[in-house]
Parts: structure tokens; sequence; C-alpha cells
């Protein structure tokens, strides 16, 4: 097993538990101590866990974020679910904005390859699934690649949207609240997110049950700001009314 497959396991089980020792560890993933003590340190290092005497220990979502890979092992079926119903939105000839969310990811899964469209995002995994037709332009916009989240953010990535325009942005968030809006954990998220909001027409948000009432550390832009809200389940009802009384679409079903 390679590093990358141990550090998602590990990630996972240390999440599911909270706590999970090294013996466990150890007869869990079939390699030695030693071996999991030094992933142990490289994840504390990271930010992705808390290293302990004996183990590790969870680290919240609200605290730090996981890498892409693992995030796209979240919720599968809950974004495959938004995925599916965000597509319904693309229409032929559309100029369409993603991110580099795993959300975004499942949506370039589900889009028609019949239709002619221009797509731009900062992630990598979209534009190579979305790169499969010869009838979607796809760009990726330049400036510094970050592996930890296989996407591209900086200036010059957040100058390269502002010369394009788009008729639809979708986007993900780290969380969504009524007072505090749409939130990330890192700066890099939300300063390019900002900009697909200001070039696009319309603004669509991309969020599973897990989301809702959730606060990080950077805001992005306000909630009354989207146009559509997709989502999986009913809102919680203050949530609810505050979509009603802004004019902002819930879809669900």
């Amino acid at each position: 097993m390679s590093f990358e497959d141990r550090e998602r396991k590990i990630i996972q089980l240390v999440k599911e538990r909270n706590y999970i020792s090294v013996k466990e560890l150890t007869k869990l993933l079939y390699v030695s101590e030693p071996t999991i003590r030094r992933d142990l340190t490289l994840l504390d290092k990271k930010g992705l866990l808390k290293r302990n005497r004996g183990g590790a220990s969870y680290i919240s979502r609200q605290q730090t974020q996981y890498p892409q890979a693992f995030r796209h092992d979240e919720n599968i079926q809950e974004k495959k679910y938004i995925a599916r119903l965000a597509s319904q939105f693309v229409q032929n000839g559309d100029s369409v904005f993603m991110d580099a969310s795993s959300s975004c990811f499942y949506l370039a899964q589900y889009i028609n390859r019949d239709k002619k469209l221009n797509v731009m995002t900062h992630g990598f995994a979209a534009a190579k699934e979305l790169a499969k037709s010869s009838n979607i332009n796809v760009e990726v916009v330049c400036g510094k690649y970050d592996i930890f989240n296989d996407a591209v953010y900086g200036a010059d990535a957040c100058n390269y949207v502002r010369s394009r325009y788009a008729d639809i942005c979708f986007m993900s968030m780290g969380g969504l609240d009524v007072s505090q809006g749409l939130t990330n954990l890192y700066l890099e998220d939300a300063e390019i997110t900002r900009v697909y909001h200001q070039q696009a027409k319309k603004t669509i948000l991309l969020a599973d049950h897990t989301k809702i009432n959730c606060k990080y550390y950077i805001k992005v832009f306000d909630l009354a700001e989207i146009d559509v809200l997709i989502t999986d389940r009913p809102l919680p009802e203050e949530f609810d009314t505050f979509c009603f009384d802004h004019d902002i679409d819930v879809i669900f079903e």
C-alpha cells in the first residue's frame, strides 16, 4: 500500500473513531509500527490530524482542509445527487465557471457531453473529466499549482478569471450560515471563488446537508448573493425562511 493510500485510510479511520492507536493502525493496515509513526508525523505536520502519544486524534473540518482525493470520497451519494440536479441548469452554448470542489468534479461527470460549452475551472479533476468531450472547450486558469488540492490559485489565477464572463458559476463551500454567509478555511479558495461570483450572471451553490449552519475562518461573501442553492435535504426552518426572503431558489429534489 502506497503512502497516499495509507494517508487516506488513516484520515478516514481517525475521523470515524476520533482517536486511534498506533497498534490498531498496524493491524488494520498491515504495516510496521515505525511506518505508522512516520505516517502520523507527516500527517500531523500537514495539519490533517493531531499526533498523540501512542496514536492520533481527529481535527474537525472547521480547523483543517483535507486533500482533494480524500474529499472526493466524502458523502459521495449526496454529492452525486446534487450534481445530477445541477447538471440540468447547463444549457447548450453556455459559458460556465466551476470551482475546484469535489462537488464540481461530480458535476463534470453529469454534464451532457453532446452540449457545446465553454467551461473554465481552476480544478484539474473537473478539467480532465470535461476534456473527454470534444464538444466542451475547457480552460484551466494559470497560476500557482497546489498539489494538495489539485488546483491553481493566486493573483494570476484571479486575474485570468477576470478576463472571462460566464452565464453560470457553480461552486461549493466549507460552510453556509445565515448570519455569517459563505465561508471557507483558506484565503486562496475564497479569493478565486469571489472572482468567479463577480464574473458570472448566475451563481449556483452546491452544498450537502453537512455544510448547513457550519462556519469557517474566511468569509467569502453573503449567503443572500447566491441565486440557487442545490442540496440533498430540506433546509432547517430558519435557513429556508432566509432563502425565501432573499429570492434564493432552493432545490433538493
